[in-house]
Order: C-alpha cells, then structure tokens, then sequence
C-alpha cells in the first residue's frame, strides 16, 4: 500500500484504488483555503475534483467525494456538472445527500440569495 498527497489529483500518475477528498464548496469572503471553493456559489473546486479519476483509478477503484451543493430552484448545482461528467468518463457514480441543510447561516449571506440550501453530498465513483 502507498500514500500520495496531492492537490486536486494534478501530481498523481495512475492506479490507484481509492481516492478521498474533501474539496471546499462555500464561498468565504475571506478567501481562506479550507472554505473557499469559488465558482458561482462555492461550488468550482468541487466540480474539478472528478475530472481525474478516469485517468488515475485503476480497474476497480474508487472515488469518495464529500462535498457541497448549492441547491437553487431544486436543482443541484454540483450534481448537475459533475453526474455527466463521471458518466462520460465511464465511471459508476451514485450520490447520497447526507444533509441537507448543512451551513444554513451562510445562506444569509449575500452571495447565497438566489439558493434554495446547501446540501452536503458523497459522491461514490468506481471505475469498472
């Protein structure tokens, strides 16, 4: 078994078979590192996060994502970019909400008024 350490998977070169992450989804006005997610509502870094699995899972491995999802008029904003994506790469994909309503309070903020919540999701992605 070995550990790799990377930022959004840029370093890692293939066969690995499991990959977690925990990308930040809110947008902070502070800008800090473990917050901030940027994109319309937080959401950018999580949505880059599936973009390399299909290059470096090995048959059989997995993806976990714990992440956010802005959630305006009913749909959800990171499920809605990254599903086609997973399906497009030939990953298996399901997605579970594991709350939702997490963050409530940052709906206040101003940059958060068109959004219905915020729901933290678990992305599963095996490649075949």
């Amino acid at each position: 078994m070995r550990q790799r350490r990377s930022d959004l998977l840029s370093t890692l070169d293939g066969g690995f078979d499991l990959i977690v992450g925990n990308p930040p989804y809110l947008l902070d006005r502070g800008k800090r590192v473990y917050r901030h997610g940027g994109g319309g509502l937080g959401e950018c870094l999580a949505k880059l996060s599936p973009t390399w699995p299909a290059i470096v899972l090995a048959p059989g491995g997995a993806l976990l994502l714990y992440t956010g999802s802005a959630i305006v008029d009913g749909v959800h904003r990171f499920r809605a970019v990254v599903k086609p994506k997973l399906q497009e790469d030939r990953l298996e994909a399901i997605d579970v909400e594991l709350d939702p309503d997490v963050f409530g309070e940052e709906l206040l903020e101003p940059a958060y008024a068109e959004a219905d919540r915020i729901a933290a999701v678990l992305v599963t992605a095996r490649r075949p």
